[in-house]
């Protein structure tokens, strides 16, 4: 619960920015090769802020953050979620989590979707780096209230799954994406959902009126 509150302050903080990012090409339509593009990639801080990232684009399982986005139904969309852990070191003697500890731990993480009730097949990405400053001053606050300021933060490393949908996947209306994330255990890490709205060509959100 302490992550996931951290991790919507950060959203929070960096939405009051005004963090900016890629839009659609030409101004025009979010194509297949953006949908792809963004599922290859991780964005700053987590998939709360990704909506700042690629408006319109992406849809995550955020209430709070993707809840209110404006999606075309003229766009290609990419359904997804990222996860991420990190190595580190607790000295003298507390606990370390090392590189294996992280990849193991990532690589054993099951991601189920479902779009308006049905089950959505999704790729993953291998594991990997993940490399942001924001997602590092994050981490480190967080050890920093598990174990104080004898804790040394390494490498971030995260996964993601996620599908790219084409403009006929998804109607003009109102569509629900819940994701349940699992351990091998199985353990819900993870449970949630958002319910978006999909708008028709002659609306802002096509227009950009």
């Amino acid at each position: 619960m302490a992550r996931r509150v951290l991790v919507l302050l950060t959203a929070v903080m960096l939405a009051a920015l005004g963090v900016a990012g890629p839009v659609a090409a030409d101004g025009g339509r979010w194509t297949k090769g953006d949908a792809k593009a963004m599922l290859e990639s991780y964005g700053p801080s987590g998939d709360v802020v990704f909506w700042r990232l690629w408006p319109g684009l992406d849809i995550r399982p955020s209430q709070e953050f993707y809840g209110d986005v404006q999606y075309c139904v003229e766009d290609w969309h990419a359904l997804a979620l990222v996860w991420e852990d990190p190595e580190y070191t607790v000295l003298p003697d507390g606990p370390v989590r090392t590189r294996d500890d992280v990849v193991d731990f990532l690589g054993g993480l099951k991601a189920e979707f479902e779009l308006d009730g049905q089950s959505v097949a999704t790729t993953r990405t291998p594991v990997k780096p993940y490399r942001d400053p924001f997602l590092v001053d994050y981490w480190e606050q967080f050890l920093a209230e598990q174990y104080g300021d004898s804790v040394t933060l390494g490498s971030i490393w995260a996964v993601q799954w996620g599908r790219a949908l084409a403009p006929d996947d998804l109607s003009v209306g109102l569509h629900t994406l819940s994701v349940v994330v699992t351990d091998p255990e199985p353990n819900i890490l993870f449970d949630q959902q958002v319910t978006f709205r999909v708008y028709p060509s002659d609306s802002e959100a096509c227009t950009g009126a």
